[in-house]
């Protein structure tokens, strides 16, 4: 777990970086495109591993990944404040302990100039989870994609080109396994057309971008390697001599070199009802298919080799085997294996987010258009399942009713609190477990969000 945000170094943390002389020249600091990140080189009379140690401008210690012995070394500091002066130091493994070099002092530059503002109020400061979080941004004009601090500072951001990537629309973002970039998902515009997943150095510079045809939303980084990710799929359907096209998803295991394998479709395992005419118009390439199945929303529980995905056309969640495609475990207000009464606030209401607990799923359930009676406030709950029976042990986001038009997740952090994105009103809340607020950031009115995730601060 983190720091809370503005945690000044402690004697733990002085204890930590107090160190022998390494004999080493003082690393050489190097701003980047992304004003807030520098470029960290030093060499090593031997093959060692080392690391850079520095603060975030406000005394909050932050540090690098050690590296792998090598005598020539280049990390990236970041994580630190707009125009803040920051002093860094390099760490050596050595035989009798750690070493140190002699300390630098660095000056971090600025983010652009139209990066999205980012306004945090945190009412209970003791209890924030320290750490970061990424979200796709759009502010009416462009798209983003922005990292806060413990404090909600914007320490991060990179805007999207579309010119460059073929793709305009990115929901979905991650830090990379090695903690140097940020991977994002580039939505195709349809069934067949290109979409991406893409990675950008934490420098700014496109380190690679895979073509994956027909991605939409939502992605996940697979722990071996490779991406889930969430494709589009649409089929015609004879409704008495009358066809009807309607919109359905896949699951998609893509690897590396772009190569993927289709692992699930909402049409394998449920048939539409053509008696309900399905929303239409709003899939490009064709308008006149309706939208059915409407899964946003794709994660991975490793415990059980399992994809978890949400579906708004039966208030739905499924647990889906990885291998073979088969649904383990589905809940919904109908065709599902479990069959969840509909209430208020709902136990799943237009479900735009789902991942495994230790106790059974949290959940983001939107509800706007659930139903008529289920038109109140947007909200994560924690379901607690045992058999059959899938109850709420507890929901986030009563304090103040957001009520979201599009995506929205909820994640659950180190500490046990509860990170809730209500993405089209730009609201990010971290809940305590008793459901009380702990920290809210807010964007201006034009601007809203993706998804977001949460990681640990670099330290």
């Amino acid at each position: 777990m983190g720091k809370p945000p503005g945690t000044p170094l402690d004697s733990e943390d002085t204890a930590a970086i107090a160190c022998l002389p390494a004999g080493i020249d003082a690393p050489v600091l190097e701003n980047t495109a992304i004003g807030t990140v520098a470029r960290v080189t030093w060499t090593t009379p031997e093959a060692v591993r080392s690391r850079a140690v520095y603060d975030n401008g406000n005394g909050v210690r932050r540090a690098t990944p050690w590296d792998e012995p090598a005598t020539a070394h280049e990390h990236l500091a970041w994580g630190i404040l707009q125009g803040a002066a920051y002093e860094l130091s390099v760490e050596v493994e050595a035989p009798d302990g750690i070493t140190c070099s002699d300390t630098v002092t660095g000056q971090a530059g600025a983010l652009a100039n139209d990066t999205p503002d980012v306004y945090a109020d945190t009412p209970q400061v003791d209890l924030v989870d320290g750490g970061f979080t990424v979200l796709a941004a759009v502010d009416g004009i462009s798209r983003w994609l922005i990292v806060t601090d413990e404090s909600g500072e914007v320490v991060w951001s990179w805007h999207i080109d579309p010119s460059r990537l073929g793709v305009s629309q990115v929901e979905h973002a991650f830090l990379t396994a090695d903690g140097r970039g940020i991977e994002f998902a580039g939505q195709a515009q349809g069934e067949g057309e290109p979409g991406v997943i893409a990675t950008v150095g934490l420098d700014g510079e496109l380190v690679s971008t895979v073509v994956v045809n027909g991605i939409h939303t939502s992605f996940v980084p697979l722990p071996d390697g490779g991406w889930g990710a969430l494709g589009w799929e649409v089929r015609e359907f004879d409704d008495g001599g009358v066809p009807v096209k309607l919109l359905g998803d896949t699951i998609l295991e893509v690897a590396a070199d772009g190569t993927s394998r289709r692992v699930w479709g909402s049409f394998d395992e449920h048939t539409p009802d053509l008696s309900v005419e399905w929303l239409a118009g709003w899939y490009l390439p064709d308008p006149e298919v309706g939208d059915w199945s409407h899964v946003n929303w794709i994660s991975y529980d490793p415990a059980g080799e399992d994809f978890l995905v949400t579906a708004t056309f039966n208030d739905g969640v499924f647990r889906i085997d990885r291998a073979t495609g088969a649904e383990v475990w589905s809940a919904g207000t109908s065709d599902a294996q479990v069959i969840v009464p509909r209430q208020e606030p709902p136990l799943l209401g237009r479900p735009h987010s789902v991942v495994a607990t230790a106790d059974g799923l949290l959940v983001f359930n939107r509800n706007k258009g659930s139903d008529a009676s289920l038109q109140t406030c947007s909200q994560a709950v924690d379901l607690a399942i045992v058999g059959d029976d899938v109850s709420a042990e507890r929901t986030y986001g009563s304090e103040s009713c957001q009520l979201v038009s599009f995506m929205g997740d909820a994640l659950r952090l180190p500490n046990d609190n509860t990170l809730t994105v209500f993405s089209s009103v730009g609201v990010v809340d971290q809940s305590a477990p008793d459901g009380s607020l702990v920290q809210r950031l807010t964007v201006d009115t034009e601007t809203v969000f993706g998804f977001g995730q949460w990681f640990e601060a670099p330290q």
